[in-house]
């Protein structure tokens, strides 16, 4: 701008600025009342001469010459021959105060304009940062928003996946649950079946075992008259038991007699042999006369000592002698001790046998009522297999309405599952809408950072530019204080006052232009102002438009939430279904339980066919092979005991009583027939039947050994003290 002005001062004037006010030292003389006015417009271009360097550039430059008239008159000649008087410097000086206060004045409202405009500016600026830092926050908390519901989004995305994941499960559950119903039909089928063939077969047996039983009735019959005839010949057996007890005691007690006989004369032999040799040595002790009297009173003295320790011997075999003999005695007198308990037991058996007669005669009469008996437990049997036959007819009822309700509810599952499929279908559409709803509002938040960016960068320029505008006046006001100290010198001094006069038409319009310029660079200003203001017009409706997204984003999150919401009620429809489903689940296990109770039930009553229908077959085959005291009904009572029957458990009971005092009360050979029936009574391992029927042979054997009973805890019977 400065150099413009010294261009065209340059091409006005014909020289440079500098060199005139070099040669105006040369007229200060002349004009020393006018030291203390000074032009503005000289000392501007001096001042702006000396800033730029141009004194040493234009320093050869010559100055036209000013030829002043030392006179009263005070008149200023100019190069080009025009004059200036006294009047006509005031004149010029006057206007040059005014356009100094003017300029002043103008200087003062620019710099309160410009001061003005930058609080303006400021407070604007600061009143747009905080807008557009309320603006970031607000877009950075439906960022946060948007990623939350996002998460949020995403983990009931996972949850439907899980529910479709157990829906599924759920349906192999139903179809692998109808294979296993169809399963079990088959396979109670397939059991009905083998009841009816077992219960057929059953029949049968009960028909065979029912001759069995007539044929064993016959045989008991003809038992009893070979047990009535076999009596005659018992008294016989029992007199040749008693003539052999008798022979062996007679046999025993000669043995015995014999024995001692023999013993006596061994002692005597004995005694006679040591006399004898005694005798032969006293013999040879009186024969021999070298013998002095000393060795035959040694020999003798030796001989009595010989003959005392034979008497004091002979003493301690009497002794012994007398020991055995008092044992004998002691075993003779136990020998007629248990002879006179065995007469006093046969009479006792005898007496037994009168009574076991009539015993005999009251087992014939309970045999027949036991028989009877019988026939009432045959009854209750066949009666018990007509229930069991209705039970079998009303579970296969049960099942079939057990397999209808269970097909109604697969049918129903199968629905729900449908339903909820379909659900889970819709939802899944409305998942896919969102999460593409989802995309295209953060695509549209990251075209707004990219915005918020742009215009944050186009802010930071706009503030730049503000702050080169703000160096730019501040430039201006140092060169206006540099101009104002120049101002004081140029007063000081009074050299420039002619060059002032003589171009004051030149500063004039130097001024003017100057003043233009001004006045452009001051629209330049104002416009670059108004485009900063139409800036910031097209930056607020931009944000304006930002606040209308933000409101469609809030829109947008309105509906998300509008979408959660009818999330949340599938969420809680889904857990309904489930709770439903867990429910049916519940009842389908519950229902899984009757079934495998009345399958139990089945195969309970299926053993309990089994026991009652084998175990009389082998009850009765022992009892062809064992006495007439064991019977059928005890198998059949302790079968039927396990089924809590009172009366049959009675009966079982007296049954067992009955065979137990039979047992216990009658002798050994009879005791004998009955070991088979204890034994299948009392559930007998087969050792210890065989024991006792050992015990029972040795006792009734004369010389039998006693069976091995055990020794201590494990003994089987109780020693005798």
């Amino acid at each position: 701008m400065f150099t413009t002005l010294k261009n065209k001062i340059r091409e006005e004037i014909g020289s440079d600025v500098s060199a005139v006010v070099r040669n105006a030292g040369n007229i200060r003389a002349i004009n020393s009342r006018h030291v203390s006015q000074t032009g503005s417009t000289s000392s501007i271009s001096g001042s702006q001469v000396s800033l730029d360097g141009s004194r040493e550039e234009n320093a050869a430059s010559p100055l036209p010459p000013v030829s002043p008239k030392r006179e009263n008159s005070f008149e200023l000649k100019l190069s080009d021959g025009m004059q200036l008087s006294a009047k006509d410097i005031k004149r010029f000086e006057s206007r040059e105060d005014e356009w100094r206060k003017r300029l002043a004045k103008k200087e003062t409202e620019m710099l309160k304009r410009m001061e003005k405009k930058e609080e303006e500016w400021k407070t604007r600026l600061l009143e747009r940062e905080k807008e557009w830092k309320k603006v970031v926050e607000k877009q950075e908390r439906e960022k946060r928003k948007l990623e939350e519901e996002i998460k949020k989004i995403e983990l009931a995305k996972h949850t439907v996946e899980c529910a479709l994941r157990d829906a599924e499960e759920y349906k192999k559950k139903l179809y692998s649950f109808q294979e296993d119903a169809e399963q079990l039909e088959g396979f109670q089928t397939q059991e009905m079946a083998k009841i009816k063939h077992l219960l057929l077969a059953k029949e049968q047996e009960v028909e065979e075992k029912s001759h069995h039983l007539k044929d064993a009735t016959a045989e008991v019959e003809y038992l009893k008259t070979e047990v009535s005839r076999l009596r005659r010949y018992e008294d016989e057996l029992n007199n040749v038991q008693d003539e052999m007890e008798t022979m062996r005691h007679s046999t025993q007690r000669k043995t015995t007699q014999l024995s001692c006989e023999l013993a006596k004369a061994e002692e005597e032999v004995r005694h006679l042999k040591e006399k004898v040799f005694v005798l032969e040595q006293r013999i040879a002790l009186e024969t021999n006369d070298e013998v002095t009297v000393d060795e035959r009173i040694a020999e003798l003295m030796r001989e009595r000592t010989l003959l005392e320790r034979k008497l004091e011997e002979a003493h301690l075999h009497l002794s012994d002698i007398k020991t055995s003999w008092s044992g004998q005695i002691s075993s003779l007198e136990t020998q007629v001790g248990r002879l006179s308990r065995q007469a006093g037991e046969e009479g006792v058996e005898r007496r037994r046998v009168e009574k076991e007669k009539e015993a005999l005669k009251q087992r014939i009469k309970q045999l027949e009522a036991d028989i009877e008996v019988n026939n009432i437990v045959m009854a209750t049997k066949d009666a018990k297999l007509l229930r069991m036959t209705e039970d079998i007819d009303e579970m296969a009822t049960e099942l079939k309405e057990l397999r209808a309700s269970v097909d109604d509810e697969v049918e129903e599952f199968k629905r729900q599952i449908e339903s909820s499929s379909k659900q889970i279908a819709h939802l899944k559409s409305k998942l896919e809408n969102t999460t593409s709803e989802l995309t295209a509002t953060t695509s549209e938040l990251a075209n707004l950072r990219t915005s918020l960016e742009e215009e944050q960068s186009n802010n930071s320029s706009l503030r730049l530019e503000l702050a080169h505008l703000r160096e730019i006046l501040e430039s201006e006001r140092t060169i206006t204080a540099e101009l104002r100290v120049f101002l004081e010198k140029e007063r000081d001094e009074k050299d420039a006052a002619l060059l002032r006069n003589a171009q004051v038409s030149q500063d004039i319009e130097i001024v003017k232009q100057e003043n233009r310029q001004q006045e452009i660079e001051n629209v330049e200003l104002q416009s670059r102002v108004e485009n900063l203001e139409d800036d910031l017009v097209g930056k607020v409706k931009e944000a304006e438009k930002v606040a209308v997204t933000l409101k469609e984003f809030e829109q947008k999150l309105a509906k998300l939430e509008e979408v959660e919401h009818s999330r949340d009620k599938l969420e809680g429809n889904e857990r309904i279904l489930k709770s439903s489903l867990l429910d049916l689940e519940e009842q389908l296990s519950e229902k899984n339980k009757t079934i495998k109770v009345l399958q139990q039930r089945l195969t309970d009553m299926k053993k309990t066919l089994q026991r009652e229908l084998k175990i009389p077959s082998s009850l009765l085959d022992s009892d062809v092979e064992a006495s007439a005291a064991i019977l059928n009904p005890s198998s059949s009572k302790t079968v039927t005991a396990r089924h809590n029957n009172s009366r049959e458990d009675d009966v079982n009971f007296k049954y067992l009583k009955h065979v137990l005092i039979k047992f216990l009360t009658s002798r050994e050979y009879e005791a004998l027939h009955l070991t088979r029936a204890v034994a299948t009574l009392l559930h007998f391992s087969p050792e210890e039947e065989r024991l006792l029927q050992e015990t029972l042979e040795w006792k009734m054997s004369w010389f039998g050994t006693r069976p091995n009973l055990g020794f201590g805890q494990t003994a089987k019977a109780i020693p005798p003290s």
